[in-house]
């Protein structure tokens, strides 16, 4: 048993693996072929097959029968590489072809245009009809992936693969292993073809012990050695060897035989089937036959019109190959047929709705006879008017009276999937109108309740890798566990089977052989009948637990059907619940960023302090987050300025708060106390100390520029160094202490610096020091900001700031990580 497992995973693998292939290289494969230039040169082989005649080579020196031996000198080695060579003549200029004719070599150009509106609209359909068949080959996979699911998917993978052109490739060995890949795929597809007919459909038993190994071995031992020999032919010719002209005839004869003779097999053995199935089945199966032999036909006369005339091409081609959609389409419909119908349910019906239909016919004839009885032995009536009476009045009552009798047997004999379909549309009628977790979780409970009885339901739900925890609960539940692994078996299970545990039914062996400590005391413990998944976007989000029903019935498998369609609307509704949640939410935090940002908008100074000894200037560039950046200046008195810059841990609505009381502090005691850099220092420290939360900081810098004296006096705590910007070199402004909010008694020491005539003093924030590069994490650091103004000093400040705007905005590729905070003042002198 480990074994097949391995195997069918390993095939699984595969398959999954060869429709990637199809879809990553086949389908752009498809699309390079409008780019390539054409010819009007129809090859098989390398050998000429058709010259079209309105076709740029016309009038060429070129015939069919011509072998293809170089171009523009280089050596052809097969199909791919041919392909190549063309391929890559992007500007359609004309190439030398070097051909054989007739044991000659000769020398002829072949020109080229571009490719034809007919061609452009075959290779659209032929794309259309290779997507049709992969996407109703992976559905019918995915809804039934045993060996007739799997061979149904191989068969439209192969015949999309077939479809599309192969994509060109400029590597050899690439060039090789396609073109052995695609003479796989053509031997492959008959002898797939073949051994899905040969268990198609479900009542045909396959073969058993030696006959079906004998019969498998003989099925794949023709295509098998002929393409060991196409291997051997293709290696040889790749490497220049000499071919046998005879042999590749002759592989190529055995090659459409065996695809003929495969395919009629394929239909002679449906048709086969189609005729001794029963009548229900043939009902069935009507669409199939149409569609298989609508495809198949067309197809097959082709493939033989093409070995009697190889070398012209008809507009039957193109239509035999979109006829094969007709299979896809039809046998989709006959397997997703074959895993839903239920024979034995249908028959019981059947049953039952004939015997109450013969049941009322019976009634009536009886009631009738006695009724014509009585009129012709009262009223003297005649019996035959009477006998036509009788059937007009049945012809009217009949249908209605039928149709009444057929609700009546659906709400006796079949009371559950009579009451459960109308279920299924209420509720999920009810369901579309709820949003909240709670509401939805309710409408469950109550539907359930009414229907099933259960003792008690329980919800357990998961957000991202979360464990399962107990959302909801109803009814008189055991001591529910609160949390169960998201790593238990039943968490496994129902990742990859999606269905119902039906826990009342298990075999206890089997427990112990399969669930693990965990899942086992859940288990227990709730004392569960019933386990629901309840699946989201492919991933399982919960699961619903159902106990025993009151009235000691087991669950039935309508009630699991029932329960699955519950679950399974259940978590579409549950997403857009979840949806509705985030979408909240974020409206609600926008609706955060857009006051916080109107907080700290309001913190700016609205215009600079004006004064003839000194220009300033500042500005702030938002990032799309809420920051804690903030900036002034103002006039202290008439010959002191007063700058501050800041920057405050966090984002959002706390930073922006937290900045609002910084500021309104600080500006309170600069202009009303008016202390010294290092005493205001000291006393937004022990504001922040006391007021903030734990983990708040702030980082500050507060200077003051005596105009009458030229200096600047100022203290810096813990902020990024502000630069003062002389005419021969640059100083950085760092003394003073560390960041506010650390210490409560903490000193700050102020500096004093001579400003001179000139002179740049630029406050920032580390919104442009920590501006990371698009590509790496380099950061535009101080070096780099020092260098710039070094370099741009003599700017006016106002376009100095818009200068250094734009060289950090560049350097971060038009990303901004940060707000990004300046404040240049320029001194004139007093």
């Amino acid at each position: 048993m480990g074994i097949r497992r391995i195997v069918s995973m390993v095939l699984r693998i595969c398959f999954l693996l060869f429709i990637i292939a199809v879809v990553i290289l086949e389908f752009p494969g498809s699309r390079d072929v409008l780019k390539t230039p054409y010819s009007g040169i129809e090859t098989k082989n390398l050998v000429v097959q058709n010259v079209e005649e309105a076709g740029p080579n016309a009038g060429n020196n070129i015939q069919r029968g011509d072998e293809i031996f170089a171009i523009d000198g280089v050596r052809v080695r097969n199909f791919n590489h041919y392909r190549y060579l063309v391929h890559a003549n992007r500007d359609f200029s004309s190439q030398q072809y070097t051909i054989h004719r007739e044991g000659e070599t000769i020398d002829v150009v072949v020109d080229y245009a571009a490719i034809p509106t007919h061609l452009i609209r075959k290779n659209f359909a032929y794309i259309i009809v290779a997507f049709t068949f992969l996407l109703v080959g992976v559905l019918v996979y995915l809804r039934r992936s045993d060996l007739l699911g799997g061979l149904f998917a191989l068969n439209c993978t192969l015949i999309a693969f077939l479809l599309t052109d192969r994509p060109v490739v400029a590597s050899p060995h690439l060039q090789l292993f396609g073109e052995l890949f695609h003479d796989l795929a053509i031997l492959g597809f008959p002898v797939v073809f073949l051994n899905f007919f040969l268990i198609f459909p479900d009542w045909i038993h396959p073969i058993r012990g030696r006959k079906k190994l004998f019969r498998s071995l003989f099925l794949f031992a023709i295509p098998l050695v002929i393409y060991l020999v196409d291997c051997y032919l293709v290696i040889r010719q790749f490497f220049f060897m000499p071919k046998s002209e005879g042999i590749v005839t002759l592989i190529l004869a055995v090659t459409t035989l065996y695809i003929a003779a495969y395919l009629v097999a394929s239909l002679v053995i449906f048709i086969r089937n189609y005729v001794a199935s029963p009548s229900a089945q043939k009902r069935r199966l009507r669409i199939v036959i149409a569609g298989t032999v609508a495809g198949i036909v067309p197809f097959l006369a082709v493939l033989v019109w093409r070995q009697i005339s190889p070398g012209t091409y008809t507009l039957g081609e193109s239509i035999s190959v979109l006829c094969l959609a007709f299979i896809s389409i039809s046998f989709a419909y006959a397997i997703l047929k074959h895993g839903a119908i239920e024979l034995y349910v249908v028959m019981r019906k059947s049953l039952v709705y004939a015997f109450l239909t013969g049941a009322i016919i019976a009634v009536y004839y009886m009631v009738v006879h006695m009724l014509g009885d009585f009129f012709t032995r009262e009223f003297n009536l005649s019996r035959s008017g009477f006998t036509i009476f009788a059937i007009l009045v049945l012809s009217i009552v009949f249908a209605p009276a039928r149709d009444r009798v057929q609700r009546l047997v659906d709400r006796v004999f079949f009371r559950g999937d009579y009451v459960y379909k109308e279920e299924v549309v209420e509720f999920n009628r009810q369901l579309s109108k709820k949003l909240g977790r709670d509401d939805i979780f309710n409408c469950l409970f109550d539907r359930v309740e009414r229907l099933l009885g259960p003792s008690y339901v329980a919800i357990y739900t998961k957000r991202g890798q979360e464990d399962f925890s107990l959302e909801k609960a109803t009814g008189a539940s055991p001591s529910l566990p609160k949390t169960i692994t998201a790593n238990s078996f039943l968490a496994r299970y129902f990742s990859r089977y999606r269905k119902p545990l039906m826990v009342e039914y298990l075999d206890k062996v089997w427990e112990q052989r399969n669930f693990d400590s965990d899942s086992r005391a859940f288990l227990t413990a709730t004392k569960a009948a019933v386990c629901l998944p309840i699946v989201s976007l492919e991933d399982v989000i919960g699961f619903v637990l159902l106990g025993e029903k009151r009235s000691e019935l087991p669950y039935s498998r309508a009630d699991a059907e029932l329960l699955q369609t519950f679950a399974e609307h259940l978590g579409v509704v549950l997403d857009n619940a979840t949806l509705h949640e985030a979408t909240m939410e974020q409206e609600r935090l926008m609706k955060e960023v857009l006051v916080a940002r109107d907080i700290q908008l309001s913190l700016l100074p609205k215009a600079p302090p004006r004064h003839p000894s000194i220009d300033i200037v500042g500005q702030m560039l938002s990032s799309r987050e809420v920051g804690g950046d903030y900036f002034d200046y103002f006039l202290l008195d008439s010959n002191n300025i007063a700058l501050a810059v800041g920057d405050v841990s966090g984002k959002g609505i706390p930073a922006a708060m937290l900045m609002f009381s910084l500021q309104a502090v600080f500006k309170n005691i600069a202009l009303k106390d008016q202390l010294p850099p290092g005493e205001l220092t000291e006393a937004l420290n022990r504001y922040l100390c006391e007021n903030a939360e734990s983990g708040q900081f702030a980082t500050f810098f507060y200077g003051v520029i005596d105009l009458k004296n030229s200096m600047l006096r100022f203290s810096n705590a813990g902020h990024c160094p502000p630069l003062l910007v002389k005419r021969d070199y640059t100083d950085r402004l760092s003394e003073g202490g560390m960041m506010l909010g650390v210490e409560r008694d903490r000193k700050y020491k102020e500096g004093r610096v001579q400003i001179n005539v000139g002179d740049l003093v630029c406050l920032y924030t580390d919104g442009i020091t920590e501006q990371k590069k698009s590509d790496t994490e380099e950061e535009f650091g101080e070096s780099r900001l020092i260098e710039f103004f070094r370099v741009n000093k003599f700017m006016p400040p106002e376009s100095l700031q818009e200068a250094l705007f734009d060289q950090v905005t560049a350097f971060g590729g038009g990303r901004q990580d940060d707000d990004i905070t300046t404040v240049i003042a320029h001194y004139k002198g007093s």
